[in-house]
């Protein structure tokens, strides 16, 4: 696994991992949550080290349906 950081959502404890897509070259984090943080809940477009508060808005914007 990469470089990860951990944030607290009100939906609880969310894993972010650090990626890179070289097509487009944009990065992103990939999220997860769980007992193991092996539940996948989708990417955001983020760096890990963004400021809270913009990562913060992007895990908002993705988890909106739920």
């Amino acid at each position: 696994m990469g470089k990860h950081r951990f944030i607290n959502t009100s939906l609880g404890e969310i894993m972010l991992v650090g990626g890179f897509d070289y097509a487009t070259q944009e990065h992103f984090c990939e999220m997860y949550t769980g007992d193991n943080y092996d539940d996948y809940l989708g990417d955001i477009n983020c760096r890990l080290d963004d400021d809270e508060d913009k990562i913060m808005d992007e895990i908002e914007l993705a988890l909106l349906p739920y």
